[in-house]
């Protein structure tokens, strides 16, 4: 029996839960569900040796069955597993997620939709036996249509399927529905997905852009800038909406400005109105803030220079593994702005919502990433099979989603990607920049670039190529050569996308020199699953290689915050270099019998 839920008692008491937390009004004619509960998973194939066992079990989401304990095996981790080190010798292979839908006799006439956040990967979702989406990349949000398919006010079997086979990725990726599902019901005429935008062009003016669907007739847009507690209205806005896009900004003489150092955040409260009755109405926190890149005088946040301190990060939380837990992510962000970073990297791929909501509650800038890899593999089974058909509408919707985020101060189009400096991936970051500048004018825009590793014998310099579309040049351990290249290009602004913690005073002290080194993102500014012993202590004299086959390593272990949050000795030497700790740090060199000291 597929568990059930009654969805329209479960709407009101969210609307009117969301009203009072908010202090304004919600109508019910938009209503969101969350879908964490009444789901049943089963393996329908596993990599390595063990066999699926064919029974259904209840989970709740988010879930990733490449961390649990499940039927069928004895532990989540195998020495046989395809990903080998770079999964953390977890398992992957074929899942399926089963949940009855009850769709409200009510709905009929209005639009439904499904919203995942990130399903990993190669995911097929099908309502009553058709198939109605198929969503390749593990990491980009969706949505999926349901309106035209559901029996209303009868049971809707929905299923997705999902496949982590063979070598697909160089990290710990997890597998399955790893972030939360929302069902999604609005009216006739109400803000499409991902149809309100808003944006602070100066410290003082909100730029809000929607896309509406439906009919227009005597529809009015009203805008309410509210207090951080929702209480107080400091500023509106109406306007006729008379096409399907269009644009209005808001006034707020009296906003403070959102940083790293004051994140301060406003609601913003969008209505859809007809003949004075609300049809639609959407309300989030935005932040006031502007960001800049100039040659001489580097990154400048609301007017000032600012200096990035920077963390790579997975996405995965240690022993939870991929799944998002809102209060997991927070941690997470709690925890490097303890160390003293304010700034992380999302490597290589859109993180969570519930992380971006953290980073802006608590002030932590962001550079958005999108991609690992665009046309050429870095694995067999991974994302490249999918990028030119997908790559596109994969970033728009990672950008889309994000854009309302004020902690996110910037994109990047890609990693260390191959075809990076050659005319094909030239050509493709064309077309991603212009993709972005379609929707974002604002922020600027980068990706991390790597030396040539496959071609030991070419010249640095013929790296130029890669950065002549972005802002930003990213540059992933390669501190040596941003003097060089500053000569041969005079107005480049740099900064390290990555950088080794060994060289953490090297790579640093160019930021300090230099206007136009705005930063440095170390790897990493968190330990993660996978990659497993990339980080492994080595005396001089041992093999240089990532695991010991005699210890069990899961974890890359180069993180300065340990998988159970306590800092490394590399990030106690990090917060000496910033300033950002307490006191001077003495740490010890355990150095073993007959040994060296490092």
């Amino acid at each position: 029996m597929l568990a059930r839920i009654s969805t329209r008692a479960l709407g009101q008491e969210l609307a009117s839960r969301l009203a009072n937390s908010l202090g304004v009004e919600v109508p019910s004619t938009r209503l969101v569900l969350p879908l964490l509960t009444g789901w049943r998973f089963l393996y329908e194939s596993i990599d390595g040796p063990v066999e699926p066992t064919g029974e259904w079990m209840e989970v709740r989401l988010p879930h990733d069955y490449s961390i649990e304990d499940l039927p069928g095996r004895d532990s989540p981790f195998e020495r046989s597993a395809p990903g080998s080190t770079s999964t953390g010798y977890t398992l992957g292979g074929i899942g399926v997620y089963r949940r009855v839908l009850l769709a409200d006799r009510a709905w009929k006439g209005r639009t439904v939709r499904l919203l995942f956040d990130g399903v990993y990967q190669d995911a097929r979702v099908s309502l009553n036996g058709n198939e109605l989406c198929h969503h390749p990349y593990g990491y980009s949000p969706f949505f999926v249509d349901l309106t035209d398919h559901l029996d209303y006010g009868g049971e809707n079997e929905l299923v997705v399927r999902t496949d982590t086979s063979g070598k697909h990725t160089r990290w710990y990726s997890g597998s399955g529905i790893y972030r939360p599902v929302s069902l999604l019901v609005t009216g006739p005429t109400a803000f499409a997905p991902w149809g309100a935008l808003a944006d602070t062009p100066s410290l003082r003016t909100l730029r809000f852009r929607w896309n509406v669907e439906g009919p227009l007739e005597g529809v009015t847009l009203r805008l309410r800038l509210l207090g951080p507690d929702g209480s107080t209205e400091l500023s509106s806005v109406s306007t006729s909406v008379q096409e399907a896009r269009g644009e209005v900004a808001l006034q707020a003489p009296d906003a403070l400005a959102w940083s790293h150092d004051r994140p301060i955040l406003y609601l913003l409260a969008a209505t859809l109105e007809r003949g004075g009755a609300e049809i639609d109405s959407l309300c989030f926190p935005v932040g006031f803030r502007t960001v800049e890149v100039h040659p001489d005088f580097g990154l400048l946040l609301n007017g000032s220079p600012v200096k990035v301190r920077g963390a790579c990060v997975h996405h995965d939380n240690g022993c939870l593994g991929a799944k998002a837990y809102p209060a997991a992510e927070e941690r997470r962000v709690r925890q490097l702005k303890a160390l003293g970073f304010n700034a992380v990297r999302t490597a290589h791929n859109p993180p969570s919502a519930a992380f971006l909501d953290a980073c802006d509650r608590l002030g932590l800038l962001v550079l958005d990433e999108a991609f690992d890899q665009w046309s050429k593999p870095k694995n067999p089974q991974d994302y490249h099979r999918f990028f030119p058909q997908h790559g596109k509408a994969d970033l728009l919707a990672m950008v889309l989603r994000d854009y309302n985020h004020p902690s996110v101060i910037a994109w990047s189009i890609g990693n260390e990607i191959p075809e990076r400096a050659d005319p094909e991936g030239v050509a493709i970051a064309e077309s991603l920049v212009a993709a972005i500048r379609s929707i974002d004018n604002l922020r600027p825009i980068s990706a991390g670039v790597h030396s040539f590793w496959d071609q030991p014998n070419r010249p640095w310099r013929e790296i130029d190529p890669a950065f002549q579309h972005l802002d930003i040049a990213g540059y992933n351990y390669q501190w040596r050569e941003y003097e060089p290249d500053r000569q041969r290009v005079p107005r480049r602004v740099i900064w390290g996308t990555e950088s080794f913690p060994k060289e953490a005073h090297d790579s640093w002290v160019p930021a300090l020199r230099h206007a136009w080194v705005v930063g440095d993102f170390v790897w990493t500014g968190m330990d993660y699953v996978g990659e497993a012993g990339i980080g492994h202590f080595r005396y001089p004299g041992e093999p240089d290689d990532w695991a010991d086959p005699s210890v069990a390593y899961t974890a890359a272990g180069c993180g300065d915050i340990d998988l159970a949050g306590d800092i490394r000795p590399q990030g106690l030497f990090r917060q000496v270099l910033w300033g950002t700790g307490r006191g001077l740090k003495l740490c010890v060199d355990a150095v073993p019998e007959g040994g060296e000291s490092s």
